[in-house]
């Protein structure tokens, strides 16, 4: 099955868009966003916020790090979240080496329906008008 991404809305609107409209996949799974960044306090967070609809249980989240001082070939983090029925948000704090630039980045993964319209499964991410997510910023620690 391919899988899909759907969904970057902007201020609380929905857009949607498959995998081929996102640059990069990591084994596969369809690249939401991604940002280089350097740590002054060796952590970084990541927060987002999404969910399947309809749900079945079939989609998840992964955030992979990447720091190529330390392995270019594997991820200094790649951690998966399950995806929700109702709209959740996510905020996690992933330890980096101080003053490195690391490259953090957030995948929809899963098993999505075959590529239809309407899609039967989605993943939805939400930004805010507040803050844009999915954003990485820095985190005193």
């Amino acid at each position: 099955m391919k899988r899909l991404i759907l969904g970057l809305g902007l201020m609380s609107v929905a857009a949607f868009s498959n995998a081929a409209g996102f640059v990069g996949t990591y084994y596969g799974d369809a690249f939401v966003t991604g940002l280089n960044v350097v740590s002054t306090t060796g952590v970084v967070n990541v927060e987002w916020q999404g969910y399947e609809t309809p749900y079945q249980a079939k989609t998840a989240w992964r955030v992979v790090i990447w720091d190529p001082q330390v392995s270019a070939r594997t991820p200094v983090v790649n951690e998966w979240f399950y995806n929700s029925p109702r709209p959740r948000y996510y905020s996690h704090n992933y330890q980096v080496p101080f003053g490195h630039t690391v490259r953090v980045e957030l995948y929809a993964a899963g098993n999505q329906m075959p590529q239809s319209w309407p899609l039967s499964h989605s993943v939805i991410t939400y930004f805010s008008a507040a803050a844009l997510q999915p954003t990485v910023y820095y985190q005193a620690g």
